[in-house]
C-alpha cells in the first residue's frame, strides 16, 4: 500500500474552501445537476461557519480537464464527492490526478456506503463515508480546521499514513426538521430547473425508501445506521420551504415534494394535496 503523508494545518472556519463534487458523465438521466444530499452537506457546513463553499459539476467527458482547472482555480482544502456505482470508475480517475499535496478527498454516497473496500483499493482517497453525511462532513472540516488527525468520526473510514481506520456508523438523523434548508446557491439552480423542465423543484420531503427491492441499495443502506430508516419532514417545515423557494427563486412556479421517486405517503399528513391546501 502506498504510503500517503497528509498534514492538516490550522486553518480557520471563515477561510476554509469545501468543494462538493457531483459527477454525471455519459449520464443521459439523473440528477441533471441536482444535488440534495450535497446541497444539505453545505448548509449544515454554512450553519456552522464554514461559507466557502463550492459546487464541481462534470457531466461531460472533458471532465478530467474541468476537474484541474476547478482545483487550480478554487484552490480547496476539503474535496468531498457523491459516488455512485457507475460514475466511480470516472471519480477513481479524478482523484487519481490530484498530488499528494493537494486536498484531502473523500466520497460518499452509494458506492463508499456499498463497496467500502474502494478506500483501500484508491490509494490517493482519504476516507469515505458511509450513510449520511451531513455531521460526520462537519465534524471533518473541524478536525481539519484544528489540525488534528480525524480519525474517530463516526461513519467515516479514515487513511492515516498506512493504516485504515474503520469507525462504527452513527444512527440515521430521526428529527429531518432539525437539519437546516438546502443550500440553493450551490452550483447554478436556474439551470437545475431548466433540465428538469416544467419549472419545477424537487424538495426533499423525507429519507428511506419504504421497499426493499433487492436491486436497489436500500435493502443494505438501511442496515448500516441504526434508527428509524424512513422519516418525514412535518408539514410546516415543508411549507416554510417551499414559500422561501417562491420567493428567493423567482422563475419556480411551483414545487414538487419528493422522497426518492415521488414516495410521500398518499393520504398522509405529508401528502401533496394536504401541502396544497396549506
Amino acid at each position: 500500500m502506498k504510503r500517503l503523508r497528509i498534514s492538516f494545518p490550522r486553518l480557520v472556519a471563515a477561510f476554509m474552501r469545501i468543494l462538493l463534487v457531483l459527477t454525471e458523465i455519459n449520464q443521459k438521466f439523473g440528477a441533471l445537476g441536482a444535488a440534495p444530499g450535497l446541497m444539505s452537506i453545505s448548509a449544515v457546513l454554512k450553519q456552522n461557519g464554514y461559507k466557502d463553499n463550492h459546487f464541481g459539476y462534470y457531466p461531460d467527458k472533458n471532465y478530467l480537464e474541468k476537474w484541474q482547472e476547478d482545483l487550480k482555480r478554487i484552490r480547496p482544502h476539503l474535496v468531498g464527492i457523491y459516488a455512485t456505482v457507475p460514475q466511480f470508475q470516472f471519480i477513481r480517475k479524478m482523484i487519481q490526478a490530484v498530488s499528494d499535496s493537494e486536498p484531502f478527498i473523500i466520497i460518499g454516497g452509494p458506492h463508499p456506503t456499498i463497496f467500502p473496500k474502494c478506500l483501500e483499493e484508491t490509494p490517493r482517497l482519504n476516507a469515505i463515508c458511509i450513510g449520511e453525511g451531513e455531521y460526520p462532513m462537519l465534524e471533518l472540516a473541524q478536525a481539519l480546521e484544528e489540525g488534528k488527525g480525524p480519525t474517530r468520526i463516526l461513519n467515516l473510514w479514515i487513511r492515516h499514513n498506512v493504516r485504515l481506520i474503520q469507525n462504527p456508523t452513527r444512527p440515521f438523523i430521526q428529527d429531518l426538521d432539525s437539519l437546516p434548508f438546502v443550500d440553493r446557491e450551490l452550483g447554478d439552480h436556474q439551470k437545475v430547473i431548466d433540465n428538469w423542465g416544467l419549472s419545477q423543484i424537487r424538495i426533499m420531503a423525507g429519507r428511506g425508501c419504504p421497499f426493499n427491492c433487492t436491486f436497489y441499495s436500500n435493502h443494505r443502506i438501511r442496515k448500516l445506521q441504526s434508527g428509524r430508516y424512513v422519516r418525514f419532514r412535518s408539514v410546516d417545515h415543508i411549507i416554510r420551504e417551499i414559500k422561501m423557494l417562491q420567493k428567493n427563486i423567482a422563475s419556480a412556479k411551483s414545487s414538487l415534494p419528493t422522497t426518492f421517486t415521488g414516495l410521500i405517503g398518499i393520504g398522509s399528513k405529508n401528502s401533496p394535496t394536504v401541502i396544497k391546501r396549506r
